[in-house]
């Protein structure tokens, strides 16, 4: 018999499970059995819950895990705040989930270490072994004994170097080989089922596995007892296990994505609006910490107010850490009201974006400063436009305005006194004719993290209006031009596009193919699949100038209601669309399987898991094999899967855009990147692609039967490139769509006309963030590329760098004229000084 290593322990904490008394049952479970020993993965906030609402066991606690003679049977591991599936946040969101979850930890158990990264559920995503040895981790398990949401693939061996993109490694146990999928939830290392998990040592050690480990994280309210017992276990910590069997590493292995096998019921209409409130407040938080550390360098002395602003984003921070607790997306429809799941995550993110707005307004008007008295009186008008993307751009900045009495025209002049390309909207007229009010955009070439000032020239008298890039056309169609697009939208076929032309490339992407951009998907009642690309639609034009235009599109099919917006802007090769669907009454739409009575909690086979058979986007591709590149957290990789379909648990294929794809075709070296607003689903069958919008049936366990009804709305934008996702620069095109330009209209004009803080040459060097603690700035920046790159800084910040800095802040020696392929890397900056003018 061989000896199964068995790491047992606890998860979950205030916001997921923990009764009352839990822990007091667990220190005396403790003491009965003297030979176990747990692993504690539990959300940090919960220890200040348990010292607030029963001291005595908090103090007890604290003695276990800190007395020599037993913290060596307690380890805390992951450490993370809010136990986000880290595959589905952003890089700085994984990061600082550790760092805040690590302190509070640290603040009520001085002393310890957290050295370990291990999970219950599937807490993983590629770039973790790079995040986590730059905060002092030493070990990895890729095990998640509850799998509901999805599990890790199979890797060989019984230690492994697991390398992520950057090519850091760290020492992890994986899920073996001869490691099984059971029930719909778990592997057969989970110790669930105990005649599974008392054959699993001997099964292993056949496959080559010497020394077997096992592990569960119980939820807390379970019995306080070994998980285990009865055959031959020995109970370890993670720490332990590798302490003793560490020098059995074999091989390595490369950590891509799609090892990460998850599935979630995209298409979900209360799902996708979480969804889609996560990921603008993810968007939003870092330009608020970037404009709260340029408002910092720029007026050293805002002291209090600073702190002030300082305090409400980090409010910001926990409240969106909440937010991505990992049970608000596989537990998003449970519960009842406000205490649904779905509701609170989304709540919380949007109470964290109403704190980023008074920040964000704060920091402008630190910026602001001191303004001179000087001004040009009520025919002009002068505004800031501030840059959050830490690289050249040239973008068109929007801001809405209310004028004084007898504007007829205007113009806008940049700092250097030219005049820029502009157009506006009129909102509001006097009753004269004059206006009242505009929506105004404008061309403004920004020098990376910074800002400039324009100034609004109004005319009493009026000028020749530019001529619009949109169009109707005599066959029933719109017709957009640009000097990079031009586009065709057929009105007999639902508004879909007949013609998608890149002009750099002369690629048409709708050539070839049927239904570019219209929406398809499976009627359960109609056996069949319906779609709009067959009927007609009426357009509107709202907005028609030289730089924009902005067409509204609907219809309606089967009964169920469309509307699509799409801006086209001149000079970007980018299309922005947001789709509205309405189901006016349920409706059942995917894939036409609904599980019997038994299976409905158990069942392994789902509705939700066929992504082609939900109401999508599609966005066929002509012409050769399609190779499918996909964003990730710190990293983008190629997709093993040609092929995205599967209907069930076991055979999870890992099809979530999280940011973007980028479809790229050899034999026309060209791409088409498609961004998404949200975390999100896509089909990818014969080179016939789709972004998942609407799903209605039938999810299996919590998530049940669920009709769609009501309204469904998604925001994507698509940008076809020469070469593939490097040469095209969509890692760039993706940072200029999370951070737009920021407008602020100031009541006079400006000290200072311009500043540039920070500027990395080229578009292949992303800064992520810009924040400081109130003595140094830091620069948190990421090469999102495959290979090594030169890094050069330019900008007010640029000559105060001190050094590099891990995660920890800790000094680290980097090179610094280049960055690694995937690396993150943290500046540490003197932030005062005397600012450029």
């Amino acid at each position: 018999m061989a000896t199964l290593y068995f790491v047992d322990g606890y998860h979950g904490g205030i916001r997921g499970h923990m009764p009352e008394g839990s822990w007091q049952d667990i220190l005396s479970a403790m003491e009965r059995w003297p030979e176990w020993k747990i692993s504690l993965e539990i959300e940090p906030e919960s220890w200040e819950y348990l010292r607030r609402s029963d001291l005595g066991t908090y103090r007890r606690l604290q003695r276990f895990v800190s007395a020599p003679e037993s913290a060596g049977r307690v380890e805390f591991i992951s450490g993370s705040y809010a136990q986000p599936f880290c595959w589905a946040v952003n890089g700085e969101s994984n990061i600082r989930q550790l760092l805040w979850g690590r302190e509070m930890i640290r603040r009520h158990f001085p002393g310890v270490c957290i050295d370990t990264y291990a999970v219950q559920e599937p807490c993983f995503t590629s770039a973790l072994p790079q995040i986590l040895l730059q905060m002092g981790y030493r070990r990895m398990s890729l095990k998640n004994p509850t799998a509901w949401g999805g599990y890790m693939a199979k890797m060989p061996g019984e230690i492994l170097w697991l390398k992520g993109p950057d090519g850091s490694a760290i020492p992890t146990v994986p899920r073996y080989e001869c490691e099984e999928l059971i029930s719909c939830n778990a592997t057969d290392g989970s110790g669930y089922d105990y005649e599974l998990i008392g054959k699993f040592a001997d099964k292993c050690a056949a496959g080559g596995i010497a020394a077997p480990a096992g592990m569960c994280l119980q939820d807390l309210g379970w019995s306080s007892a070994p998980l285990v017992r009865d055959i031959d276990v020995e109970y370890v910590t993670w720490r332990e296990y590798f302490e003793r069997f560490g020098d059995r590493i074999r091989g390595e292995v490369s950590f891509s994505q799609d090892d990460v096998r998850v599935s979630l019921p995209w298409g979900n209409r209360i799902f996708g609006d979480m969804l889609r409130k996560v990921r603008r407040t993810e968007n939003k938080i870092l330009q608020a910490e970037k404009l709260l550390a340029m408002a910092w360098t720029e007026n050293p002395d805002a002291g209090k107010r600073f702190m002030q602003s300082k305090d409400m984003l980090d409010m910001a921070w926990k409240l969106l850490m909440q937010a991505q607790h990992h049970d608000g997306y596989i537990c998003a429809t449970c519960g009842e009201g406000d205490r649904q799941w779905g509701y609170r995550s989304g709540k919380l993110a949007l109470t964290a974006a109403e704190l980023l707005d008074e920040v964000m307004a704060a920091a402008q008007e630190e910026i602001t400063g001191k303004e001179e008295a000087a001004s040009g009186g009520s025919s002009e008008i002068w505004l800031r436009v501030a840059n959050t993307v830490g690289s050249r751009r040239s973008a068109q900045a929007q801001v809405s305005l209310g004028l004084e009495p007898g504007v007829r025209d205007m113009r806008v002049l940049a700092p250097a006194g030219n005049e820029v390309p502009s157009q506006y909207q009129v909102t509001r007229s006097y009753a004269d004719g004059g206006i009242g009010a505009v929506n105004l955009r404008f061309a403004a070439d920004m020098e990376g993290i910074g800002y400039q000032s324009f100034r609004v020239e109004t005319l009493s008298e009026s000028g020749p209006a530019g001529k619009g890039i949109a169009s109707k056309g005599i066959q029933n169609v719109i017709e957009v031009r640009t000097d990079c697009l031009h586009l065709v939208f057929d009105l007999a076929k639902g508004g879909s596009l007949v013609r998608f032309l890149h002009r750099q490339t002369g690629r048409d992407y709708a050539a070839g193919v049927q239904g570019m951009g219209s929406l398809r998907g499976y009627s359960i009642k109609e056996e069949a699949f319906i779609g709009n690309g067959d009927v007609p639609a009426e357009c509107e034009i709202l907005e028609n100038g030289p730089l924009c235009c902005k067409l509204r599109f609907k219809g309606s099919f089967h009964g169920i209601g469309f509307t699509q917006t799409v801006t086209v802007r001149e000079g970007d090769p980018c299309a922005d669309f947001e789709v509205k669907v309405h189901f006016e009454k349920k409706t059942d739409v995917g894939f036409p399987y609904e599980p019997g009575e038994e299976e409905r909690f158990l069942g392994t086979r789902r509705s939700s898991c066929r992504e082609d058979y939900k109401m999508g986007i599609q966005l066929p591709q002509a012409g050769g094999r399609v190779r499918l590149w996909k964003s990730a957290a710190f990293d983008v990789c190629e997709s093993k899967f040609t092929d995205t379909r599967f209907d069930s648990w076991e055979t999870i294929k890992h099809n979530v855009i999280n940011g973007y794809v980028d479809l790229y075709q050899e034999d026309s070296d060209t791409g088409l990147a498609v961004f998404c607003d949200r975390l999100n689903g896509y089909s990818l069958v014969d080179n016939r692609f789709a972004l998942t919008c609407a799903f209605g049936y039938h999810g299996n366990f919590w998530w049940g039967y669920q009709p769609a009804e009501g309204d469904y709305t998604l925001s994507y934008s698509l940008m076809p490139h020469a070469g593939n996702w490097e040469a095209g620069a969509v890692a760039f095109a993706d940072s200029c769509l999370r951070e737009p330009l920021l407008v602020q209209r100031l009541a006079q004009r400006p000290e200072r006309m311009k500043r540039t803080l920070l500027c990395a040459e080229g578009a292949s060097v992303e800064v992520v963030t810009l924040l400081t603690d109130g003595d140094a700035c830091y620069a948190r920046l990421f090469h999102p590329g495959s290979r090594e790159q030169a890094l050069k800084l330019g900008g007010d910040l640029a000559e105060r760098i001190r050094g590099c800095v891990d995660l920890e802040k800790e000094a680290v020696e980097r090179p610094a004229d280049r960055m690694g392929g995937f690396e993150i890397r943290t500046l540490c900056i003197t932030a005062h000084g005397q600012p450029g003018k």
